[in-house]
């Protein structure tokens, strides 16, 4: 096998257990009974937003297109106050949530968009 090959192996060894692992472990069920008993109260319980308060999650860019590292860090430091969305969003959506919590919460909400 020549060097290159072996790099290239070696590479997408590695990019393959820095980004798998945090679907893989991912609990389903623990981040839909996050989002519904948090979440829900601004985006609804299928997700689709309630206007003014909580944005469509289902259409989300971030959500769509996010990695789950990217989604669970949104989830964590929320947002301030926007024209739209007058109250923001807290973080944690106002509660103290686990990294592993966010991280299923988003491997949920990625669910979704399928």
């Amino acid at each position: 096998m020549s060097s290159s090959t072996t790099f290239m192996s070696s590479l997408v060894v590695a990019l393959a257990s820095t980004v798998a692992p945090a679907w893989a472990d991912a609990d389903l069920a623990n981040g839909k009974k996050h989002f519904e008993g948090i979440c829900a109260q601004c985006h609804r319980t299928d997700a689709e937003g309630i206007q003014g308060m909580g944005v469509n999650l289902r259409e989300a860019p971030l959500v769509k297109n996010g990695s789950p590292g990217a989604i669970a860090k949104f989830i964590a430091t929320g947002h301030g106050p926007t024209k739209e969305f007058p109250l923001g969003m807290p973080a944690g959506g106002g509660e103290s949530l686990s990294a592993t919590d966010r991280t299923d919460i988003a491997a949920y909400l990625k669910g979704l968009t399928k």
